[in-house]
């Protein structure tokens, strides 16, 4: 077991290693992008470069089409509605299909009860990814460290869901107060770590923090983003302390001829839990429902990146860092690798350009493996089981600095 001291020490290292490994590959490969460019505005880095790859890969993908059916299933005797949809990437099958909906079998089986558990608190990722379908990632955290420096908010670069005591505090107030006492199920997803999940510091609520702003108590930069954000921060803080929700689930199932799709749906919620702060989608079934509406788009098979889905690709696939997520997706768009149209990322010529000479020439650092093995080797760094001038001397030594 490391000491505290030795837990600083390495901490430090880590960040240390982290920061000369960025310099040293970004600089390296930039430099020789402006001499074989003659552009002095263009940039490559070790997690960069793999991440606009992927955009490049995303961005063929969506060409590629698919049929998306929605069907609106009713009863209008017990007013039991559904809406559902489904995918069916044969286009010509899909268009028969859709024209003969209506005549489609539908048969709804009791899927019995279930406990649903409460997703956890936010972290960096998780959370520009559910707030990229309205903001930009650079904008999101720029209010969150807004909300960070006035003390509203915990950490807010952080990959980690812990919580900690004064965490359980805060939620068990909030939930004995504003919702039932018999709701709160406190939870520390964890126990170790540096820093902990995003969550409120203290027991306030969305319209708390409102009437605060009111009243003249605290100012935000960006008031509107920063109220939203921390509405989102506490409902998902304070569900994550609660009870599971007991449902009752049905399974819908539509047939026609030999083709058959089936969708597995929330009917009732049987015990009061978590969903009285984070909604559960319920949708009342009934044996008679029957196709009454019907529409059929083709879209792209897969959907092109937002800022959003591209940080959680990066947070799952474990490139980058909470505190970089943002600032690589902004790098791209500056470069002018990636452009955003109406909310979707997208390569440009210049970006596959770039991509392709830096593949020919520099393969490893391009490829995402070598990334997540120096992150891999940080956290060696950080838990004190690696030399951190090791792996500096084994990048120095590589193929990259020896073309020189």
């Amino acid at each position: 077991l490391q000491s505290p001291r030795e837990i600083e020490r390495n901490l430090v290292k880590a960040q240390i290693t982290r920061r000369i490994l960025d310099r040293w590959v970004g600089f390296e490969l930039s430099r020789r992008l402006w001499q074989v460019f003659d552009r002095y505005d263009l940039s490559a880095g070790r997690v960069q470069t793999p991440v606009l790859g992927w955009v490049i890969e995303r961005t063929d993908l969506a060409r590629e089409k698919k049929a998306r059916i929605t069907v609106h299933l009713a009863d209008p005797e017990t007013n039991a509605q559904v809406q559902l949809s489904f995918e069916h990437e044969n286009l010509s099958f899909a268009r028969k299909l859709f024209e003969r909906l209506e005549q489609a079998q539908v048969t709804v089986v009791d899927a019995g009860e279930e406990i649903v558990n409460p997703p956890p608190p936010y972290n960096t990722g998780t959370l520009l990814a559910d707030a990229g379908s309205f903001a930009s990632a650079t904008s999101v955290m720029d209010a969150l460290q807004d909300l960070f420096e006035r003390g509203l908010i915990t950490y807010h670069r952080t990959d980690s869901v812990r919580v900690s005591d004064a965490g359980l505090k805060v939620a068990e107030e909030l939930i004995k107060e504003r919702y039932d006492p018999s709701l709160f199920q406190p939870r520390r997803y964890g126990t170790e770590g540096a820093h902990e999940c995003i969550r409120p510091t203290r027991p306030l609520t969305e319209d708390d923090l409102r009437l605060w702003v009111s009243a003249g108590r605290v100012a935000l930069e960006n008031q509107r983003l920063a109220l939203r954000l921390y509405g989102m921060i506490v409902r998902r803080f304070l569900a994550s302390q609660m009870k599971p929700a007991k449902v009752r689930k049905a399974k819908v199932i539509l047939q026609l001829g030999e083709w058959q799709q089936e969708w597995e749906v929330i009917a009732e919620v049987v015990e009061e839990g978590f969903h009285r702060v984070a909604p559960l989608r319920v949708q009342r079934v009934s044996p008679a429902m029957k196709v009454v509406d019907k529409q059929i788009r083709f879209v792209s098979k897969v959907m092109p990146f937002t800022q959003g889905s591209l940080i959680e690709e990066m947070r799952q696939r474990g490139l980058g860092r909470p505190s970089t997520y943002a600032k690589i997706v902004q790098t791209l768009l500056e470069r002018g690798y990636v452009v955003e149209r109406n909310g979707f990322l997208f390569a440009t010529d210049l970006g596959r350009r770039v991509y392709q000479w830096l593949r020919l020439r520099f393969p490893e650092f391009a490829d995402e493996a070598l990334t997540r093995d120096l992150e891999e080797k940080g956290d060696k760094i950080e838990a004190g089981e690696l030399d951190y001038q090791l792996v500096l001397r084994e990048l120095r030594h590589s193929r990259l600095f020896a073309q020189r």
